[in-house]
């Protein structure tokens, strides 16, 4: 079956080895014979969707404020070292893009 991708599912009887293939993932993008392969968690329904969101958000202030300081770790969405999560993102969102505010370094 050449050419074909197919999902490979693992599940590790001890943490500590799923953290040692976790931690070496990236050895996996330099290769030249499993060009395209890729190891990602497969997290529960709810923490997709709340991750969904915060990626989102994360599009939403680097294009509308500019900040690259933006990034998506684990459920949190960190802005500048300040972490918000799922619950917080809208209310922050709100602040963030509210006409009325400054938001400037002063």
């Amino acid at each position: 079956m050449q050419g074909r991708t197919r999902t490979i599912i693992v599940r590790f009887i001890s943490r500590e080895d799923g953290n040692l293939v976790w931690a070496k993932r990236g050895k996996i993008k330099q290769s030249t014979v499993h060009s395209g392969a890729y190891i990602i968690k497969d997290l529960v329904r709810a923490i997709q969707e709340e991750r969904e969101v915060l990626i989102k958000a994360m599009i939403k202030v680097r294009d509308g404020l500019g900040k690259d300081n933006v990034k998506v770790v684990g459920r949190y969405l960190v802005i500048e070292n300040q972490k918000y999560d799922y619950n917080t993102i809208q209310d922050e969102l709100n602040y963030f893009f509210s006409p009325f505010s400054c938001h400037c370094n002063m």
